[in-house]
């Protein structure tokens, strides 16, 4: 199934998470709005809100299309806070919000996405969820400041790797498919893994290969991660979207796509 495919079975729900998205990012602060049109245009393949409507699967798309909105912008403001940590003016080749706006506009438009995104969770009313989320954003933070301090430290090994790349990547993953529907925490968990291994073997030979463990075993891990992802779905009920989900994980073991 090819990704094309994948995104098909939601395309109408798609549609909606879209509307969504504008409609709670929407500011009438003109700076906001422009930081808004420019974080929308550069925007990668919506994989988070892609998760939570493959795990929803059809069965309460209202409450899953603003769950999918809240957890792309939870996706946007950590993108916009790291560039500020990191003091990365680029991403993916184009201006950081921070390269283009500097770093009180980048931290204050990532707290405005924070604001939008705890606004969603009260609206729904569902602790439950809002736990969820309340522990996605410590794991986040807690990454991002391990990260830091084995840099500071020059200290960093194998088992500190995959630590921090669970709690800075898989955490936020992890949510978005327990939150599409809890039988798929463990899938998020393997899922999101794997796609911050696959990230870090694309980039193995321009990044700074001394803070990352070797390619032997960034492959071997993907691997074992990928086939996490598929097995923790053997055990539930066949469907469409069960179909696509495995094939979104197996498709990370295609280093060219």
């Amino acid at each position: 199934m090819t990704q094309t495919e994948i995104r098909q079975l939601v395309a109408n729900e798609f549609q909606l998470f879209e509307q969504e998205y504008h409609r709670s990012t929407y500011s009438t602060v003109a700076l906001m709005q422009e930081v808004n049109d420019y974080v929308d245009g550069r925007s990668g393949k919506r994989l988070r809100p892609l998760l939570v409507l493959l795990c929803n699967g059809g069965r309460d798309n209202a409450r899953a299309v603003r769950i999918a909105a809240a957890m792309e912008m939870l996706h946007s403001a950590s993108l916009m806070h790291d560039d500020v940590v990191d003091m990365s003016t680029e991403r993916r080749g184009q201006d950081s919000v921070n390269g283009r706006w500097g770093n009180q506009v980048a931290v204050l438009c990532g707290d405005y996405y924070l604001a939008r995104v705890m606004m969603i969770m009260n609206e729904l009313d569902d602790s439950e969820a809002t736990r969820i989320l309340s522990d996605t954003v410590k794991a986040m933070c807690e990454g991002e400041l391990l990260q830091q301090y084995y840099i500071q430290q020059h200290r960093f090994d194998n088992s500190m790797y995959m630590d921090i790349i669970y709690r800075k990547t898989g955490a936020l993953m992890t949510a978005c498919c327990q939150l599409g529907a809890p039988e798929f925490k463990q899938y998020g968990v393997c899922f999101g893994t794997a796609f911050q291994l696959r990230d870090d073997l694309l980039d193995y030979d321009t990044d700074d290969s001394s803070l990352l463990p070797s390619r032997e075993f960034l492959e071997s891990e993907l691997r074992r991660q990928v086939d996490g992802a598929v097995q923790s779905l053997e055990a539930m009920p066949q469907t469409v979207y069960t179909d696509a989900l495995r094939h979104l994980a197996l498709n990370l073991l295609d280093m060219n796509m």
